[in-house]
């Protein structure tokens, strides 16, 4: 993996969504662990209506839970002379479903329903919650202001050969980006 060069083409968020009728508007990324480890279990302990929280994940093995699981389920640490700890196991009766898009679908009809989807899949069936006091939109993705941002790369291993070069340069032209933006990614290049 060393040998390995990264090119990064467009950035995702990933956006903590709620049923619209959930009165919380926000949660700090400590809130968040402690609903998906299950440690916080009802919605009036955030400020919302006596509810149990459904929580709701991905799937092992999607990028998005990675993700997820790297920024959101693993406590920060400091102390660098220690290997990076393992990640808080989800709650144990957390409803586990294989697309963002069956996360929104869950979320949507159930008002006590808590998960997490890219940036580009909220519509309005859900509602975005802020984190640590920040929405999710394309310029806090960009900036980083928005705590939950993800890179999506091209990965290259010596020397780049014509073809792989045209394809790199073409997603990072104006046009390959507007075609990320159209799939609902936030563009590095413009």
């Amino acid at each position: 993996e060393r040998a390995v060069a990264e090119i990064p083409i467009a950035l995702d968020g990933i956006v903590l969504i709620v049923h619209r009728s959930n009165p919380v508007r926000g949660l700090s990324v400590e809130q968040v662990r402690r609903v998906f480890t299950g440690s916080v279990g009802n919605w009036r302990t955030l400020g919302g209506e006596d509810r149990r929280i459904t929580v709701i994940t991905r799937e092992e093995g999607s990028g998005t839970r990675a993700s997820f699981e790297d920024k959101v389920m693993t406590p920060a640490h400091t102390d660098l002379s220690r290997s990076r700890p393992a990640p808080e196991p989800f709650a144990a009766d957390a409803l586990v479903q294989d697309s963002n898009g069956a996360v929104r679908e869950i979320v949507a009809s159930d008002p006590a329903a808590i998960g997490y989807i890219s940036f580009g899949l909220v519509d309005e069936r859900v509602r975005a919650l802020e984190l640590e006091g920040v929405a999710p939109s394309h310029d806090g993705i960009k900036t980083g202001a928005y705590p939950l941002v993800r890179r999506f790369l091209f990965l290259t291993c010596g020397k780049v050969g014509p073809a792989a070069r045209r394809f790199i340069d073409f997603a990072l032209s104006p046009e390959g980006q507007q075609i990320l933006e159209e799939e609902g990614l936030t563009t590095i290049n413009q």
